[in-house]
């Protein structure tokens, strides 16, 4: 299977990306082009520390670059669900 029929599954659903550069990203995949560049709906950057808990920074409308993507999979709930898909 392709990278784009693996992304043509995706489309519409809400999923976390991890960049390159460690951010941790949920949104709804609304598309992408043959670079694999991501266009993300209503999207929240997760924000981890140990010293705080959880913080969600509302991103919105964001464009990923093919090369900084490592990793998505479809959402399934954490910590906070502001979403109800």
């Amino acid at each position: 299977m392709s990278d784009k029929q693996l992304l043509v599954y995706y489309l519409n659903k809400k999923v976390t990306v991890i960049t390159a550069d460690g951010r941790n990203l949920v949104g709804k995949l609304k598309g992408f082009d043959n670079k694999i560049n991501l266009i993300l709906k209503d999207t929240q950057e997760r924000i981890f520390s140990e010293k705080e808990s959880l913080k969600e920074v509302s991103v919105g409308l964001m464009l990923i670059k093919g090369e900084m993507l490592m990793e998505m999979s479809t959402y399934h709930g954490g910590v906070q669900d502001e979403y109800g898909d």
